[in-house]
């Protein structure tokens, strides 16, 4: 990143050096950047473009409904009382979208790891699965 100050310099000793490899090795910066500087004729700081575009999908766009209608409902809220009750409804639907995925799987709900008959499996597998279960690896795992 190329700061003011070495772009100052640049146009200080534009015409002290003959050569542009020069001049940018001494402002501390490459010829393509040097170059980049010397034909705009303007400052990194007065380069920088506006950011008004999403860098990723918001979050609480599917919320923002809910979100009005709470609050015309619930005047004179506090921002704290409006997060807990975002936080809760978000439990709800995780809670709701989880049950459907359980049901959507057709799994019968009776197998377990408790009832599930491990003599069945190979004996490396079944250690292996012993492992698992205990959680001792994540100890060891730094």
């Amino acid at each position: 990143m190329v700061t003011d100050s070495q772009v100052r310099r640049l146009f200080a000793m534009k015409n002290k050096v003959k050569y542009l490899y020069q001049l940018a090795d001494k402002a501390g910066m490459s010829t393509k950047t040097a170059r980049k500087y010397l034909k705009s004729g303007s400052l990194p700081s007065q380069c920088k473009a506006v950011h008004d575009w999403a860098t990723h999908p918001d979050a609480f766009a599917q919320d923002w409904p809910w979100v009005e209608d709470f609050l015309k409902n619930n005047t004179g809220l506090e921002s704290k009382s409006l997060f807990e009750a975002l936080q809760r409804e978000c439990e709800v639907r995780r809670a709701n979208k989880i049950a459907r995925l359980v049901k959507a799987s057709k799994l019968p709900m009776e197998k377990t790891m408790v009832n599930f008959d491990l003599k069945r499996l190979p004996l490396k597998l079944r250690q292996q699965i012993k492992i698992l279960l205990e959680g001792t690896f994540v100890d060891r795992t730094g």
